[in-house]
């Protein structure tokens, strides 16, 4: 196999940049990415699958799942303990193993944060059952350094003035009373990194409030510099949340009504909770679970209540409004490019088989041992000096063999490191022919 060295201007490294679009779209506990409904049979509606792995086995199929087992290949190794040494030995016995599952998948999450009380000022933050938790109180107050990070690109950003109201009390009795929202109603959106890569593009972010599929509002960030502008709706020009694109994060604060004669079921629990039984005839409705449609609403379409129930039920349900959520992420690919080349009168000698005229080469046999080699030995290997070569050339003319020239067909071009071991190699969709009258450059481009 013939082998030639990459030269200085042979090889370079580049970068590609590129901006994944998606339209996510959500209806009463439906969402939908990019017009899809799922990625696979085994994926959750508007989630991506992180490895596709089983998306699309189900029934009777078994699954294929990641597992390792205790003392498997080192009996001095063992898991880290952090209970007693009794319970671990009972949980993890030797020879016993840890297993997951597949399909692993992530979608964009939605959070609720609700103030406690009827109005300003809100001392707490109230925690109600299948609708907010806290969970999400712990994780505003873990932002108050990011979202005032983002202060130079606008003072909206301000954690203390728009979004937690005072300092935060580390001896209060719960998180929710240590302290208190600067809204009644806030929504926080977290974009994981198979949607964003390295962040969301800057001004990218568009999101549509829609009643009973006609357009109620729309916000973008027009500026680009994270401040959610309102561009249609009641109050156009104002500002409705912000995002903070490095990080992923999208916080909706506004709290006016976008129509004062439209109601939905933007608090319905998303579960079942102890106040409440699935079921038509058997849910106690709530009036509190319906409001006017107001920003810090948007993305409410989940809830315990179905389709499939009464017309009463779904009344209570956010099943008139629907949302679309358009933004981009950002993926920087680090590329390695490389050019090979196959001057004129190089690579003329092929190690295929089929390269040698077996018919001339002998009477007797066609074996490619015999037809090579002259002698082999333990300290010698000699192949023999006439060693008939197939003419491959075609003629023009029928029933006439054309003039016999060096004619190799290069079908793949490996890529080797100093030692000589294969780490890449480059497959072409159709053999290239290859004669010294012709010279060819390969262009190799590789993700990293």
């Amino acid at each position: 196999m013939p082998k030639k060295k990459f030269g200085p201007d042979d090889i370079f490294y580049n970068t590609v940049k590129t901006y994944p679009q998606y339209d996510i779209d959500y209806y009463f506990n439906q969402s939908y990415i990019n017009n899809k409904q799922t990625q696979g049979d085994e994926v959750q509606s508007g989630s991506l699958s992180l490895y596709e792995l089983n998306v699309d086995r189900g029934g009777e199929t078994e699954l294929i799942h990641p597992f390792i087992i205790k003392n498997e290949n080192d009996l001095n190794i063992a898991f880290k303990n952090t209970t007693s040494a009794t319970e671990y030995q009972q949980q993890f016995a030797l020879n016993s193993g840890i297993s997951s599952s597949y399909p692993l998948t992530s979608s964009v999450s939605r959070e609720r944060l609700i103030g406690e009380g009827s109005g300003p000022s809100y001392s707490s933050f109230d925690i109600i059952d299948g609708v907010s938790s806290e969970g999400s109180v712990y994780k505003i107050f873990g932002l108050e350094n990011t979202l005032n990070k983002n202060k130079i690109y606008s003072p909206k950003f301000d954690f203390n003035e728009y979004y937690v109201d005072g300092v935060i009390n580390n001896k209060a009795s719960s998180i929710q009373t240590a302290a208190g929202p600067h809204q009644k109603y806030m929504t926080l959106f977290i974009f994981p990194e198979i949607f964003k890569a390295q962040k969301v593009n800057p001004g990218s972010i568009e999101i549509n409030f829609y009643i009973t599929g006609t357009l109620l509002a729309t916000a973008k960030d027009t500026k680009r510099n994270g401040e959610l502008i309102e561009t249609h709706g009641p109050r156009t020009g104002s500002v409705i949340g912000t995002i903070s694109y490095a990080e992923g994060m999208m916080l909706l604060t506004g709290n006016y009504n976008l129509n004062s004669t439209v109601q939905d079921g933007y608090l319905c629990p998303v579960t079942g909770t102890s106040t409440t039984e699935k079921g038509p005839g058997k849910v106690e409705l709530q009036s509190g679970w319906r409001d006017n449609p107001k920003w810090a609403h948007f993305g409410a379409y989940q809830s315990f209540i179905r389709s499939s129930d009464s017309n009463l039920s779904r009344s209570y349900a956010p099943a008139s409004s629907s949302y679309e959520l358009k933004f981009q992420g950002t993926n920087t690919v680090p590329t390695l490019t490389m050019f090979a080349h196959a001057d004129k009168n190089e690579f003329n000698w092929s190690n295929n088989l089929s390269y040698l005229d077996r018919d001339i080469a002998t009477s007797e046999t066609s074996n490619y041992q015999d037809i090579v080699v002259a002698q082999t030995g333990s300290v010698l290997y000699e192949e023999k000096e006439y060693i008939p070569v197939k003419n491959t050339i075609s003629s023009s003319f029928d029933n006439y063999s054309a003039s016999y020239q060096d004619q190799t067909f290069i079908s793949k071009v490996n890529i080797l490191d100093e030692d000589g071991n294969i780490i890449a190699i480059a497959k072409m969709a159709k053999p290239v022919t290859k004669t010294n009258s012709t010279d060819y450059t390969f262009k190799l481009k590789i993700d990293l």
